[in-house]
């Protein structure tokens, strides 16, 4: 179960990281948007305007 846990956590990083990364550039230069995207759930937590930007860049 706690297998699970991890295996749902680490997939929900990953596609967060990735579902960032592809519209990213319209928001932040392209030499930046790699270690936002690393670090995108702690941004997500304390920084409203990457939260307002993370928000846009997952529309279509």
């Amino acid at each position: 179960m706690f297998q699970l846990l991890i295996l749902a956590a680490v997939g929900v990083y990953i596609w967060g990281a990735w579902a960032f990364l592809k519209k990213a550039n319209r928001f932040y230069q392209s030499d930046k948007t790699l270690p936002l995207a690393l670090a995108w759930p702690l941004l997500l937590a304390f920084s409203p305007d990457f939260r307002r930007n993370f928000n846009r860049a997952l529309k279509p």
